[in-house]
């Protein structure tokens, strides 16, 4: 008789077998509930991070409210990034990222805009699905012409 593993929503994901529209069942917020939550990244100029969103909430505390974004990676390895830089935030919400979406974060280090002050630059990409109209977007006035 074949052995039963339950398998959690981050590793579904990985394998591809998750449906990332379905609302999570009770075991999986059990799960959820017993995990440690995912460190925070806290990146030096110029590391990447890459992962399979699997969570996002809106935190709020010493900064004004910002996205958390809980990733895993192919290895399984949760990780929390926050969102409260300026480019960071603006580029999550311009791709339009949701759990289940396959994205890469790159942190560029401290720049200095053309008025001189300091910010947090980020780069960021996301897989694009198979089918995904991108030209739907020109309906809603999101590119930038």
């Amino acid at each position: 008789m074949a052995e039963f593993k339950r398998r959690t929503l981050a590793e579904q994901l990985l394998e591809g077998k998750a449906d990332t529209n379905a609302k999570p069942s009770g075991d999986d917020l059990e799960s959820r509930l017993d995990r440690d939550e995912a460190p925070i990244w806290h990146p030096q100029p110029g590391e990447k991070l890459i992962g399979r969103v699997v969570e996002l909430e809106w935190k709020t505390g010493d900064y004004e409210p910002h996205p958390l974004v809980t990733l895993v990676d192919d290895d399984g390895n949760e990780m929390a990034v926050r969102a409260s830089a300026t480019v960071l935030r603006n580029a999550l919400e311009r791709l339009r990222v949701q759990i289940g979406d396959k994205i890469a974060i790159r942190y560029n280090g401290e720049r200095k805009s053309q008025a001189g002050r300091s910010y947090r630059d980020f780069r960021v990409v996301k897989d694009q699905k198979a089918g995904e109209d991108f030209w739907s977007l020109a309906e809603e006035g999101n590119p930038p012409f």
